[in-house]
This record gives structure tokens, C-alpha cells and sequence, in this order.
């Protein structure tokens, strides 16, 4: 999988097994226990120039030990994903263990299914992992807000105790002083409950002991006798803006007088994923705390009692249990700022060694972590950061000795996506170094959103369906047109519910036999729409396109009787070339019912659209003084076949760079952005060329004229060297030789365009945004180059570790010219709208 990277110099020496290196495994567990419970993390990304090269070597994370892991990098640099990993290998290969994710952003519930995402499933082939999803992860949500979320997101409801919360902690949690008239009172309120008190009234009211909720604590602070004293009791505004606090605590839908039970959150052999996305900072500080604090203290008491083979108070405890947190900054921030999770969260990583408690902590701001959680840390996992206080942060606080290179800001500022800098405080591990983090087998939903609509229309048919049905069986169908209403609003489409409605009555879904006149007569006037596409699918597009007739779809061969120039013909209504997701049929088994064939393919989107090609087309039409004039048949666009290569680059003298090549899908010839061509020319004849016949050949197209004399002055080869390396060139007609009086000259064949360096403008100057939609299959160009041949383009540059190849289209308008005897074809660059010689060469004979 990791074929090249970044050279150390520094020897680097790890636990390992001869296959495996170790990541925070004591050598005795090692010898007791060698790969068990090891949790595969990824692969070293580093050669190392001196001592035993471990490069590509897996590397396992010990999870028998209990461990304090530190993981950070920028948004966007894998922190999250990381995390993700290490839940998936707890998941699989831990079943002693409980494991408990605070997640803060709402995107762990996925493991529950496999990883879908297509460029991440072909790493995953190579890496020779397969996607699964995990039976064994149970997402708990806030009961507040568990109504709003779709049910397959969540198995369990989650709540707290408020009896189980301190003083400091509601203090903290409403911002107001310990010692403040506010703290005073809480702190009242809280031991009047606990041990009983006297009413205003006289009467007694019996001890709560720790069970109380928080209407108890609002009622004592209304009617307790001390408290609303007029000498020794609080201002009535005190009172007033303390239950004001409780009452809104009581909405923040956490709270419950039972409160969710530790054992039910800590398990072995399971995931629980604690959704805290819809929280807010304060009250997830909260729910922390009192997590961390119970299982410290439970884990204590427990651990006292496995240590003495004590089993009757062990059945139904919870287990040495890791805690997962993302976004750490915001529960344990620096610079004397605390909150409700602070002092829990430190004396959880402080003590809990000794009982089994793991913790891993994942941030994108490593120096707004409070410094005593960073010094407690064993392993440090450090992905890309930009920020000079975060890597000064890192640098410090690194649990082993860092390379020089590492210790470059400008190195950690330009790692690549998804490596990382691993340290471990364990004596067999020499330094810290580069690592690969594996793919995630299980889906991430930590990726952005973007704004544009990206939805399957086969999908978004199936739920509008089953809210129209629902909504029938209940009585109201009044509510099926607001809610029409408002999904044509919210991405911008027309809903054909007419055709929706008989579908769901030939399905027997629903029975019409009892609805009034008043709702067809609604329904009349939602429905009715003309376009194909809405009968077959139930959606249309906002706008209809108006386009001329001369650009129907995708017409391989123009039609016999538009032979005519396009000002002879009306404009109508038809579908466009480039149908978006929106504009096609719902259900795409009808569509081919239609003999419409559809691919969900990425393509980059034209900018020259159906109006604007016309013209430019028969601007290029010939001119003839005499003969038969040349007219324009028609206009039809096709998608050219590009692989897009991601990968990093590690030249030896320049800093590295991640990058993105684009490959011709027919000819193998790089994509670039010149005003000379769209193409190199030669790059595919260099692959199968030896690196000396290679090196003399760029030679030969840089140096023109040279001589064999010419060969040995400037790269110091020998003439008789040379002469064998031109003979095998002359036998691949990729050089020639022209005599110039005494001398001989060596010359490229043909012209050659080489570009020897992904870093050339021409190259890297290329940038295209894709999207994915459904296009007919017969105006996509097959792909010649293979995968594999697209692949070893890149790999000419040498220094490169290749992530993932991906499929796109390139659209391009077609026109096809006749002057009555002879048809002529030009090509136009749907983006440009310039021709593009290059392209039509390779679509001449495919179209």
C-alpha cells in the first residue's frame, strides 16, 4: 500500500514482531500477549535512510494497557477519522473492553453501516480491508431531542440524574460565581432537598436523599422557610432568577429524575456513541463531567474488588472502559478558563490508569487544551496544523524524541490528508514518526456539506411516497400539499403528485374511494405537468429548457431531416444534453422501460450552455467563394473520459505538495493548461523505457542537435553507453538520426511535449470541479487507459504515493458540418468554448 515517502535520517526502532510494529505495548504485555488486542491503525510512512527500514510496516495500538491519546490536526486534516479508526478496532478487536464516544458534532452514529463512499471503498481494496458496518455500536440521544431525529440514526434515549450533579457544576454550568449570592443559593436549595426541610407553611418536607429532580430544587427555593426569610433569606430577584435558570435547565432535554444507568453506557464489546450535536458548549461540559466522574469513581471501586477475585460485585459492573472525545478544546480549554468537565476530565486522566480508563481526546486547537490533560499524554497523534501556537503546543508535548524534520513548522504545516506524526512515551519506541492512517471500514459522515442539492432521485421519490401515504392513512390529506409545497420550495423542483398519487393506488397503498371532490380538484391543479420526465418519474425540472431541435439529446448520428442550418428551425421544449440529478426520472428501471439508459457518473459541468453553442458553431463553419456551401447539421455534447490522480509528492530538494493530475482516459497523455495544446505528447512512450534510455530521451527534447560528443559533455555518459540507448530508441521510432556533415545529430522522432514534474504550471495550473449526476450512457466516451496505466502516468515523476484514481468526464459540444457532399465534425470545449484539436482527434472516430 505505502510505496514511497518521506526519507529520515534518524534510525527509527519500534516493538515489533518481525510483521507488526507496536504502539504503546509494554514489552511484558508484548511477550504475554504479542498481537492481541492490537488495534491496526495504519501503515509508517517513512523510509528511514539509516538502521532497518520499516516502511509500509502496520502498526498495531496496544488496548490492553490503559492509555491517555492525544489526537490533533487542523478541520479537515483526519483528527475525526482517526478517532473513527481507533472505535472501528475497538469495536472488532477488543471485546473486554467498554467503550464510551462523546460526539459532539453528530457524525459517529454511521458506524452502524459500511463505508459507501466510492473513492474511499477502492482504498479500502488495496489496503485489503472490506466495508462493514458494526451491530455492536449503540447511539444514545438526549431525550429531548430524540423525536426530531430519524429513528435508524439512534437506538436509545439518554438523561442524567440532577441529584448527581455538584454545586461547582451547576455553578459552572449557569456562569455564575461559587460564592455569589446565586452560587449561595443553589448550593441551599441543593442541601434543604437532600436532607429534608420546613415550608413557609410549617410543614415538613422529607429528605430526597440523591434522588431529586429539579422541580424539588424549584420548590424548595419557592417555599423553603430559611431561604425566603425577609432577614436571613434570599432577594426575591435572586430567587427569581435562580428558578428561572432551573426551569430552563428543565428544557435543555437531558434531565430525568432516574437518569440513564453507567452499566447501560459502559459494555463490553460495545460502542456507545453519546450524541451531544444538538447541546449546547455548556451543557455538554456538563454531561462530561458527571460521565467522566462516575466512571472514574466507579472503576476505583470496582478495581478493588477484581484485585481481590471479589466476583460477586463484579457481575453486571462496568469493565475498563475508554473515553472518546472529539472537539476536546471546548470541555478542557486553557489559559484559566474551566468548565463543568474540567476538573472531572483531569483527575480522570490523572487516576485512571490504575482502574483501566482510557482516555482519548481529539481537537483541532491542541493550545487551547488545558496544559495538565497535554502532560499526562502517552501517545500523541499529530496531524496537519498551520498555526504556530498549536505547533509549538505539539512540539513541547511530544511523549518522544522528533526528528529534526518534524520539528519544522513548515512540515507539519504541509502534511498531507490522513498522516500523522505518531509519538509514544514507550521505552522500545527510539522517536516518533510518520504514519498512514487506514481507511475507515465503517462510514464517516465527518465530511463537509456543500450547497449544492445532491440527492438520489430514486430515494427522494421513495419518501415523498411514503409522507403522501402516511399522511393519507391519518385522515389528512390537506397537509399532503403544504408538504408538497414545501419540498418544491426547498430544492427547487415541481412534484408531479398527481402521478405520485396513482402509483400509490395501483400499489394498493392507499384507497381514494372516499375522498371528497374538493382534493382532486386541489390535486388537478398540482399535477398536469407536460413533461415526460414528470410522468415517468414524478419530478420535473423549475424551468423547462428551450433549446433548438438541432440539440436534442445526444444525437450520435444527426437526424436525416435536420439538414438544414439551426435558424431554420423553432424553438420547443426538450430535455437538455447536460440533465441534471433533478431532471431525471425518479425511478431510473423506468427510464430504461423507455429505452433510456442511465450511468451516475462524476462529470465536470459545461459553462457553455445549449444557447450559446449554436452560435459559436457556425462561426466556425468554412467559407467557400465557390462550391457548395457549408451549413451546420447539428450540435450534440458527449463526455470525454479523465482520470483524476490524488496523490502526495515528495521531490527531494522542494517542499511536498498534495496534488491532483489529470490523465487523458484515451490517450494517456497528461491534462494541461496551455495555449500550445490541452495535451503532452509522449508521455506514454516513456513508460516502458528504462530510466537511462528515459533520462537520455528528455535529454534529447530539451538539448536540440545534440551529438553523441554532445551526450558525453553534458551528462557524462560514454559515447560507446550512448550509442547502445539511441538504438533501442531508433528501434521504438522515438528518435532519428540526421547527419550534419561529419557529426551525427540525434533528434526526437516526433515532436515530444514532456512535462518532467507534477509541479509544472502547465500541470498543476489544471483544476476541475465535478459533480455527480445521472447522464445518458450513450454520450459517455469509453475509457482505453486502465487504472493501472492512468497510475503509472504519475508514477513517471518518481517520489509519489498515489491515494486514489477516480473516473470523470470532460463534457465537449460536437457540431457536424455538411456541404451536400461530405460531413466535417469539430470539437468544442464545453468550458471554453474554444476547439480543442487534441480532443478531436480522439472523438473523430467514436462518434
Amino acid at each position: 500500500m505505502v510505496r514511497e515517502s518521506v526519507q529520515i535520517g534518524e534510525p527509527l526502532k519500534l516493538l515489533s514482531d518481525g510483521n507488526n510494529v507496536f504502539v504503546g505495548r509494554k514489552q511484558s504485555v508484548f511477550e504475554k500477549h504479542r498481537d492481541r488486542s492490537g488495534l491496526y491503525l495504519g501503515k509508517i510512512y517513512e523510509e528511514q535512510t539509516s538502521g532497518r527500514n520499516l516502511i509500509g510496516r502496520p502498526i498495531l495500538l496496544d488496548s490492553i494497557s490503559p492509555h491517555a491519546i492525544f489526537i490533533c490536526g487542523m478541520r479537515g486534516s483526519g483528527k475525526s477519522y482517526t478517532l473513527g479508526v481507533i472505535a472501528e478496532e475497538m469495536a472488532t478487536k477488543n471485546q473486554g473492553a467498554g467503550v464510551i464516544i462523546i460526539d459532539p458534532m453528530g457524525i459517529f452514529w454511521s458506524m452502524k453501516y459500511p463505508n459507501k463512499v466510492p473513492q474511499e471503498k477502492k482504498n479500502l481494496k488495496r489496503w485489503e480491508l472490506s466495508p462493514k458496518g458494526f451491530k455492536n455500536v449503540n447511539v444514545f440521544m438526549p431525550s429531548g431531542f430524540s423525536k426530531d431525529i430519524p429513528e435508524n440514526t439512534y437506538d436509545n434515549e439518554f438523561t442524567i440524574k440532577p441529584s448527581e450533579i455538584s454545586v461547582e457544576e451547576w455553578c459552572l454550568t449557569f456562569d455564575i460565581d461559587r460564592f455569589d449570592t446565586m452560587g449561595l443559593l443553589i448550593e441551599r436549595a441543593i442541601e434543604k432537598v437532600k436532607n429534608g426541610y420546613t415550608n413557609v407553611d410549617g410543614e415538613e418536607v422529607l429528605e430526597k436523599g440523591e434522588d431529586y429532580d429539579i422541580s424539588d430544587l424549584v420548590d424548595c427555593i419557592n417555599s423553603e422557610d430559611s431561604i425566603n426569610s425577609a432577614s436571613q433569606g434570599f432577594k426575591q430577584t435572586t430567587r427569581r432568577a435562580m428558578i428561572a435558570r432551573l426551569n430552563g435547565a428543565n428544557e435543555w432535554g437531558v434531565f430525568a429524575k432516574e437518569g440513564t444507568k453507567l452499566n447501560d453506557l459502559s459494555k463490553r464489546g460495545v460502542v456507545t456513541v453519546i450524541d451531544v450535536s444538538f447541546l449546547d458548549d455548556n451543557v455538554r461540559a456538563l454531561v462530561v463531567g458527571i460521565i467522566a466522574r462516575n466512571l472514574l469513581n466507579t472503576r476505583k471501586k470496582i478495581s478493588r474488588h477484581e484485585a481481590t477475585g471479589n466476583l460477586r460485585n463484579i457481575f453486571g459492573s462496568i469493565p475498563v472502559t475508554w473515553l472518546m472525545i472529539d472537539e476536546a478544546h471546548i470541555l478542557v480549554p486553557a489559559s484559566g478558563q474551566k468548565t463543568a468537565a474540567s476538573d472531572s476530565l483531569i483527575e480522570y486522566v490523572r487516576q485512571g490508569r490504575q482502574p483501566g480508563c482510557s482516555l482519548v481526546l481529539a481537537t483541532q486547537q491542541p493550545s487551547a487544551i488545558d496544559s495538565r490533560i497535554l502532560s499526562q499524554t502517552d501517545i500523541l497523534v499529530c496531524h496537519k496544523l498551520v498555526y504556530d501556537d498549536d505547533i509549538k503546543a505539539v512540539t513541547r508535548r511530544m511523549p518522544s524524541e522528533m526528528p529534526a524534520a518534524f520539528k519544522n513548522a513548515h512540515f507539519i504545516k504541509n502534511l498531507p490528508i490522513g498522516i500523522a506524526i505518531i509519538g509514544d512515551k514507550q521505552e522500545q519506541t527510539s522517536r516518533s514518526f510518520l504514519a498512514a492512517i487506514r481507511p475507515r471500514i465503517s462510514q464517516h459522515e465527518g465530511r463537509e456539506r456543500t450547497s449544492t442539492i445532491d440527492i438520489d432521485p430514486v430515494v427522494l421519490k421513495k419518501n415523498i411516497k411514503e409522507l403522501v401515504e402516511e399522511k393519507y392513512s391519518e385522515g389528512r390529506q390537506e397537509d399532503i400539499f403544504s408538504i408538497v409545497d414545501s419540498i418544491e420550495h426547498e430544492y427547487g423542483m415541481k412534484i408531479d403528485l398527481d402521478a405520485i398519487m396513482r402509483e400509490l393506488t395501483e400499489e394498493d397503498r392507499i384507497d381514494v374511494s372516499d375522498v371528497g371532490p374538493e382534493f382532486f380538484e386541489e390535486l388537478e391543479g398540482k399535477g398536469g405537468h407536460e413533461a415526460d420526465i414528470a410522468e415517468e418519474g414524478a419530478l420535473e425540472p423549475e424551468h423547462e429548457a428551450v433549446v433548438h431541435k438541432e440539440l436534442l439529446e445526444l444525437p450520435i448520428e444527426c437526424p436525416k431531416e435536420e439538414k438544414h442550418p439551426p435558424d431554420k428551425h423553432p424553438e420547443q421544449p426538450v430535455p437538455s444534453e447536460m440533465t441534471s440529478l433533478m431532471e431525471l426520472p425518479l425511478d431510473i428501471a423506468e427510464a430504461k422501460k423507455e429505452h433510456i439508459d442511465y450511468s451516475r457518473v462524476r462529470i465536470i459541468y459545461e459553462k457553455v450552455r445549449i444557447e450559446d453553442i449554436t452560435e459559436l458553431a457556425d462561426k466556425k463553419r468554412k467559407r467557400r467563394i465557390f462550391g457548395s456551401k457549408e451549413h451546420l447539421v447539428c450540435n450534440y455534447m458527449v463526455y470525454y473520459p479523465i482520470w483524476q490522480i490524488t496523490y502526495d509528492y515528495f521531490p527531494r530538494k522542494r517542499k511536498y505538495a498534495s496534488l491532483s493530475t489529470y490523465v487523458d482516459g484515451i490517450t494517456g497523455e497528461l491534462i494541461l493548461k496551455h495555449k500550445k495544446g490541452t495535451r503532452t505528447r509522449g508521455m506514454r512512450e516513456l513508460l516502458d523505457l528504462s530510466v537511462e534510455e528515459r533520462d537520455l530521451l528528455l535529454y534529447l527534447v530539451e538539448r536540440e542537435n545534440a551529438t553523441y560528443a554532445d551526450i558525453e559533455k553534458d551528462i557524462d555518459m560514454k559515447q560507446s553507453k550512448a550509442k547502445t540507448l539511441v538504438d533501442r530508441l531508433l528501434a521504438r521510432r522515438l528518435v532519428k538520426i540526421m547527419k550534419k556533415g561529419e557529426y551525427q545529430e540525434i533528434h526526437p522522432y516526433f515532436d515530444l511535449d514532456i512535462v518532467s514534474s507534477p509541479l509544472d504550471k502547465r500541470v498543476s495550473s489544471v483544476a476541475m470541479e465535478y459533480g455527480e449526476e445521472f447522464v445518458e450512457k450513450g454520450s459517455l466516451i469509453d475509457f482505453v487507459i486502465s487504472d493501472q496505466q492512468a497510475r503509472k502516468v504519475i508514477e513517471f515523476f518518481e517520489h509519489i504515493h498515489i491515494w486514489s484514481s477516480d473516473k470523470i468526464y470532460y463534457p465537449y459540444w460536437v457540431a457536424v458540418y455538411e456541404d451536400g457532399k461530405s460531413k466535417r465534425v469539430e470539437v468544442f470545449d464545453a468550458l471554453t468554448g474554444k476547439t480543442d484539436e487534441d480532443a478531436r482527434e480522439m472523438l473523430r472516430y467514436r462518434i
